[in-house]
């Protein structure tokens, strides 16, 4: 099973009150996703499969039952939803129709049509609101973001056959050296905004943002931040030439 998982499905956010995050805090305790507090929202946009999102969300501590949907649009990057598709939604109270963000009160919220005041569906509060967070119409004490990924429990997620991500070096961010590609995926996974990293058989570790491109070269590996577990999942390590 997959750290953080459940089935196909990927964690990308855990809030459980009374913690509170802060306008633009889309990385939280990224290295444990067992924390009560979590988030990786900013590598959202690699889980992007045929254009769009599958998303789900949980109030776990509380008797909601799930609500699924799609959505083009990526939640961490607009307000408003495009190309929003309900799935299995049981909760449609105060203006839902997908996830935004408009960083009034929270991270996320999903009360698209009506009163602009309203904040329900919240993902990362930035306050108490009934002495909780925002569920989908009235307090809850924990919610959960989850995205459905097509990258199974054993798939391979470093490209071994000579990849790189471009540009090499993302924004603050150079080359170190690691053991191995495991341990580069590491380091990307621990830095926020980094989504891809680049690796060479001298130890040679590069991370990239959501925004480079998978480029044809010489290096012995290449792939994302996660593979929906803590390391990459590859039939053979891949380490440092000695």
């Amino acid at each position: 099973a997959r750290c953080g998982s459940d089935s196909e499905w990927l964690l990308v956010c855990r809030q459980t009150s009374p913690t509170f995050f802060a306008k633009n805090e889309w990385s939280k305790n990224s290295d444990d996703p067992k924390n009560d507090n979590y988030c990786i929202l900013d590598q959202l946009e690699t889980y992007r499969e045929n254009g769009a999102f599958t998303f789900k969300l949980s109030w776990p501590k509380d008797s909601f039952e799930d609500q699924v949907w799609k959505q083009t649009s990526n939640p961490t990057k607009t307000a408003g939803v495009q190309g929003y598709e309900a799935i299995s939604v049981k909760y449609n109270h105060y203006g839902w129709g997908g996830l935004e963000s408009r960083q009034h009160y929270a991270l996320l919220d999903g009360s698209i049509h009506g009163n602009s005041h309203y904040w329900f569906y919240a993902v990362g509060s930035f306050q108490s609101w009934g002495g909780a967070i925002p569920g989908p119409n009235k307090a809850i004490k924990q919610v959960e973001l989850w995205v459905k990924t097509s990258r199974g429990a054993n798939d391979e997620c470093i490209l071994a056959a000579g990849k790189y991500y471009s540009p090499v070096d993302m924004a603050g961010q150079g080359r170190t050296v690691t053991a191995s590609a495991e341990l580069c995926q590491e380091r990307c996974a621990n830095v926020a905004g980094c989504a891809y990293f680049s690796w060479w058989a001298d130890g040679g570790c590069h991370l990239q943002d959501a925004s480079a491109k998978l480029e044809s070269g010489t290096t012995a590996a290449a792939g994302p931040a996660r593979c929906g577990s803590e390391s990459v999942k590859s039939k053979k390590k891949l380490k440092k030439k000695e």
